[in-house]
């Protein structure tokens, strides 16, 4: 077969007009996926990427991210602490009974997070915590509080500076 110029008409070998098949694409957007599908998706994004990425689409997502009962993980290991301040206010204090991963690098995440020590208990959902960078002063106070998580079966501790009596570690 040969094509003319114009792509609306083909011609076999015998120059006899055929009529060409049209074929539609049908393009799908992620707004068309099911809410299943967009569950799925945010078990694998972190919950920064989630609110960021996701929140201010339009309102079907807007309700998915706040309707939604997945926890998330969540990962401040390269924020600013002006941008952390607006971050811990608008997604981690709001979210906070649905994190199941916590990775804090930054000194004054810990210090703003955990201060009081006791405000710990109210992440719940936690099952893996990891300290990067925290200071020995706050291990005790911090420690004492991670038995009130009841599905905590990670924590990840590094120390900024010497700890003195390693015990503390193990009580």
């Amino acid at each position: 077969m040969k094509r003319s110029s114009s792509d609306s008409i083909l011609y076999d070998e015998n120059n006899n007009k055929k009529q060409k098949l049209s074929t539609t694409t049908n393009r799908s957007c992620l707004e068309n996926l099911a809410n299943e599908l967009i569950y799925e998706i945010f078990d694998y994004l972190d919950i920064n990427d989630i609110y960021f990425g996701f929140f201010y689409l339009n309102n079907r997502f807007q309700n998915l991210y706040l309707n939604s009962n997945n926890a998330f993980q969540l990962n401040l290991s390269n924020i600013s602490k002006e941008d952390f301040e607006y971050y811990h206010k608008n997604v981690l204090e709001p979210n906070k009974n649905r994190i199941k991963i916590l990775y804090l690098t930054n000194p004054f995440t810990i210090d703003l997070i955990f201060s009081p020590p006791r405000l710990i208990s109210t992440y719940n959902q936690i099952e893996k915590l990891i300290f990067d960078n925290i200071h020995s002063k706050y291990l005790i106070n911090i420690l004492k509080h991670l038995i009130c998580l009841p599905k905590l079966h990670s924590l990840t501790l590094s120390s900024i500076d010497y700890i003195e009596n390693p015990s503390i570690l193990f009580i």
